[in-house]
């Protein structure tokens, strides 16, 4: 059916219904003019005649306008549908973003009317994408910085975002990495090697480890690697975040420091070392004067001053032979010292019967000079008084490690016991002084068990520092 309208009756009817409509509606002649605007557009503008005429482009942005006027005239000369986003001026002065959509209008003839178009209000989404963008430079900033490269990688295993270090290394164009799998930028050796980290990150797993990177005009660098999972608020994994880093002046610091305590503990076992010879010498000197001494009061002092050098020097062998130059193990220490102490004051060993129950702990030097002492003196007097004229019996040596950092040292024997009234927290003896002189140095406390033999108790605690004697 033919059209019988005319154009007039058309453009009022269309008036009629845009302006019905919220939407933002224009149209224009063919001689790019605004022939009609909708109310709800004139009342955006502050304009109470909705024909603007050839007014539009004063409502439109100075910065905008001239790229806006040519996009339109270039359209309008090829008749063509146009879309173009543009800052346009509220009737309060504020300019708000738009995006605006024309038609090209056409008469049954086919010839060419103006345009039918609509505008829309954008401003809020600009402004989110303006935020968003600046966030973006500001990762980029940040990330572009950092003396490491960064990668986000998706569930996919696919790179989508990487910093700026990263993208050179790979020698890839600039945003060309987005999208790229890991396995074809990384290659095949390399990924042989990083799957089961990516997999296990992939399952929400925090990863750290250290690998070679093969870096442009430096070949392989040393890299410390995390990947820290990205989840959702349901805990589950979107992705996850890459960080590497340069480690090659860390390891070159690692191995200077290894190799300086390789030469501080070359020196520390040469010390150990000459201070055992120098106490054997001792030991030798004391057995040398000894020979000239008839009396026997004053051999067993050589004696007794012997074994306390031999106790010393001991400690300074374990250390020397051990692989932990800070702690003497106790236990290969006792088991070495009481055979000792039995052959210096037992002329038949096979009378005495020996219990040795050590817990395997190692100690500081600090601590375990003074606790050699003691057992040394502790043990020496079982053995010199607790089995007069060939006696047979048993001494035991328990040392028993506690919490807390303490020790509980105790020493019996099945011998005659103590003399009656005897009071070893006041003897005269320089053996026993030496013992309470070295509990107090060790914050501890001495019991006396009754019989039958000889019990001593002793606990203490373990020193953080030297002290002396």
């Amino acid at each position: 059916m033919a059209d019988t309208t005319r154009p007039g009756e058309r453009e009022q009817w269309f008036q009629m219904i845009a302006n019905s409509t919220p939407a933002f509606l224009w149209m224009s002649s063919a001689e790019a003019e605004n022939s009609f605007i909708n109310t709800p557009l004139a009342r955006f503008l502050g304009v109470e005649d909705t024909a603007l005429g050839n007014r539009w482009p004063e409502f439109i942005h100075p910065e905008d306008a001239p790229a806006v006027i040519e996009e339109f005239m270039q359209a309008q000369a090829a008749e063509s549908v146009f879309t173009m986003e543009f800052r346009l001026r509220r009737h309060d002065g504020e300019y708000r973003w738009m995006i605006d959509t024309g038609t090209p209008r056409h008469s049954q003839q086919g010839e060419f009317l103006g345009y039918a178009g609509s505008l829309i209000d954008i401003t809020e989404r600009k402004h989110a994408e303006e935020a968003l963008q600046e966030r973006e430079r500001l990762l980029r900033l940040v990330t572009d910085t950092m003396p490491a490269f960064v990668s986000y990688v998706d569930t996919e295993e696919r790179y989508r975002f990487n910093n700026r270090i990263y993208e050179e290394w790979r020698g890839i164009p600039v945003g060309e990495l987005a999208g790229m799998p890991v396995r074809e930028v990384v290659g095949e050796e390399t990924y042989a090697v990083i799957r089961p980290y990516i997999e296990r990150a992939l399952t929400g797993e925090a990863v750290t480890y250290e690998t070679e990177v093969l870096v442009p005009h430096l070949g392989k660098v040393p890299h410390s690697i995390t990947y820290a999972p990205d989840c959702d608020a349901a805990g589950k994994v979107r992705g996850f975040v890459v960080l590497g880093y340069d480690i090659t002046e860390q390891k070159r610091t690692e191995a200077q420091i290894r190799a300086s305590l390789a030469e501080k503990e070359v020196l520390l076992r040469e010390i150990h070392h000459r201070v055992k010879g120098n106490l054997q010498v001792v030991s030798s000197l004391l057995n040398l004067q000894s020979r000239y001494v008839t009396e026997p009061a004053a051999q067993e002092v050589f004696r007794d001053s012997q074994n306390r050098v031999r106790a010393m020097a001991l400690l300074h062998e374990q250390l020397y032979r051990s692989d932990d130059l800070a702690h003497v193990p106790l236990a290969s220490y006792v088991q070495k010292l009481i055979p000792q102490l039995v052959h210096s004051y037992v002329a038949d060993t096979a009378r005495i019967r020996l219990l040795v129950d050590v817990d395997d702990v190692g100690v500081t030097l600090e601590t375990a000079m003074p606790c050699g002492l003691m057992l040394n003196e502790l043990v020496s007097n079982a053995l010199k008084h607790g089995f007069p004229q060939g006696r047979t019996g048993e001494v035991s040596i328990k040392l028993r490690a506690e919490d807390g950092g303490r020790f509980v040292l105790r020493v019996s024997d099945t011998g005659v016991g103590l003399p009656p009234h005897f009071d070893i927290h006041h003897a005269a003896t320089m053996g026993m002084q030496l013992v309470h002189t070295l509990v107090e140095q060790l914050h501890g406390t001495l019991h006396v068990e009754d019989g039958p033999g000889t019990t001593i108790e002793i606990r203490f605690g373990e020193l953080d520092y030297p002290e002396r004697i």
